[in-house]
């Protein structure tokens, strides 16, 4: 399955069919960035453990990144 994203107006939309339900999480996300004045990249930290790697943000949703 494949998605798309596309600007609408003054924010993005993305379509697309996807089982995994990766639409509502990107747009949870950008949405969350956008709300957050888009902070730079110097202000995020990454948590890598066994179970896995998180990009994490003070004021935005946890983002579990996918696995080599």
């Amino acid at each position: 399955m494949s998605a798309q994203l596309t600007s609408e107006g003054e924010g993005r939309r993305v379509r697309g069919g996807d089982p995994r339900r990766l639409r509502r999480k990107t747009e949870t996300v950008l949405d969350a960035y956008g709300q957050a004045d888009r902070p730079p990249p110097q202000t995020f930290a990454q948590q890598v453990t066994e179970a896995g790697q998180v990009l994490r943000h003070p004021h935005l949703p946890d983002l579990h990144l996918a696995r080599d």
